[in-house]
C-alpha cells in the first residue's frame, strides 16, 4: 500500500488550480533538479514560487492564500482513494510505470486501482478506429486470444466501442487488462472504486473492489469528468503503455493513424492487420495476419 503522504501530494499538484500536465511536469524537473520532492515544493516561501516557478496566477494565490483549505481538500481525496484501494504516482516516484517514463508526452501523475502484476507482462493495445461490424467482433476475439495464449495483457479503454469490445472479451477469456480512462477514476468508478469501468453510464453494475486481472489507470483529476479532448489523451496514453501495437483499422487520416505513426516514430513496433493501410507500412508496420498471431512474442522488443 502506497505511503499516504506521497500520495497527498500528487492528489496536491494534480489539483494546483490551471495547473495542467505541461506545468506538472515542469514543477516536478525543477523539484528533481534541487534534489527534493514535493513534500518539499509545498513547503516553499512564495517568493521562491514566483521567482523560480513559472505558476498560472490562480496556482499562486491557491499556494500563497488558501494552502490550507487545499490540503484540507486533497486529504479527503487522497484518503478516499487509499481506503478504497488506490494509489498514484508522479514522474519523481521510481515506481513510476518504465513504458511511460521516457516518453515525450509521459503524464506526471497516474492514478491506479485494481491489479499491479497486469503491468508485469508484455503489452498489446488492438486499435480500431470506425464501428465496428460483424467481422471486427471475431477479429478482436482472434487478437485476444492470442495474447492470452501468449501471455500478453491488453492495454484498452472503455470510451469506444472497439475499446469495449476488447475490454469485455479479455474479461471473458481471463486475459489481463490495463484500461485507460478518459476522465478521473472517482468521475468513472465512484468514490468507493467499485463501479464497472465497461459498464454503460447510468448502468448499476459493481465489481470487486481488486478485480484480479484488471488495472484501471487514468492521468486525469479525480474527479474530472470527460471532455472533447480527454479522448485523444486516452487513446495517446493506450499507445504509449503497449509494447506492441496492432492496428486492426487504422482509417487514412485518422486519429488511430497518427497514433501509430507517432508510435513508429519513438520506436514502438506497429502491426498492421492484412497489411490494410499503405502509409504506415510505409513508415515501418509489420503486416500480419492470422497466422503470425501464433508468434506474437517475436514482435516485444528485447528493451521492453
Amino acid at each position: 500500500m502506497q505511503n499516504k503522504e506521497s500520495l497527498l501530494y500528487a492528489v496536491m499538484l494534480s489539483e494546483l488550480p490551471q495547473v495542467g500536465e505541461r506545468i506538472a511536469s515542469a514543477i516536478l524537473a525543477r523539484s528533481a533538479e534541487r534534489g527534493h520532492g514535493l513534500a518539499s515544493f509545498f513547503r516553499l516561501p512564495a517568493a521562491v514560487l514566483r521567482r523560480d516557478y513559472s505558476l498560472p496566477l490562480a496556482a499562486l494565490r491557491c499556494l500563497e492564500h488558501h494552502a490550507e483549505a487545499h490540503r484540507r481538500r486533497c486529504e479527503w481525496l487522497s484518503a478516499n482513494l487509499h481506503e478504497s484501494g488506490g494509489w498514484a504516482c508522479t514522474l519523481l516516484d521510481p515506481d513510476y510505470p518504465r513504458r511511460l517514463r521516457h516518453r515525450a508526452d509521459a503524464p506526471p501523475v497516474l492514478f491506479f486501482f485494481g491489479d499491479p502484476t497486469c503491468a508485469a507482462q508484455p503489452t498489446i493495445a488492438p486499435l480500431h478506429s470506425r464501428t465496428p461490424t460483424e467481422g471486427t467482433v471475431g477479429c478482436i476475439r482472434a487478437v485476444v486470444e492470442a495474447a492470452a495464449r501468449a501471455g500478453f495483457a491488453v492495454v484498452t479503454s472503455t470510451g469506444k466501442a472497439a475499446y469495449r469490445l476488447v475490454g469485455v472479451t479479455a474479461r471473458a477469456l481471463s486475459v489481463p487488462r490495463l484500461v485507460v480512462l478518459d476522465r478521473g477514476l472517482f468521475s468513472a468508478l465512484g468514490v468507493e472504486l467499485r463501479a464497472d469501468p465497461f459498464a454503460y453510464r447510468g448502468a448499476a453494475h459493481p465489481c470487486a473492489p481488486t478485480e484480479h486481472g484488471q488495472l484501471v489507470c487514468s492521468p486525469f483529476r479525480l474527479l474530472d469528468h470527460a471532455l472533447p479532448r480527454s479522448g485523444r489523451r486516452r487513446d495517446a496514453l493506450v499507445a504509449a503503455l503497449a509494447d506492441v501495437i496492432f492496428a486492426l483499422h487504422a482509417r487514412p487520416g485518422g486519429e488511430i493513424e497518427r497514433l501509430c505513426l507517432a508510435a513508429l516514430e519513438q520506436g514502438q513496433p506497429v502491426l498492421s492487420w492484412h497489411g490494410e493501410n499503405p502509409a504506415l507500412l510505409s513508415a515501418g508496420a509489420i503486416p500480419i495476419s492470422g497466422d503470425d498471431l501464433r508468434h506474437l512474442h517475436r514482435f516485444v522488443p528485447i528493451s521492453r
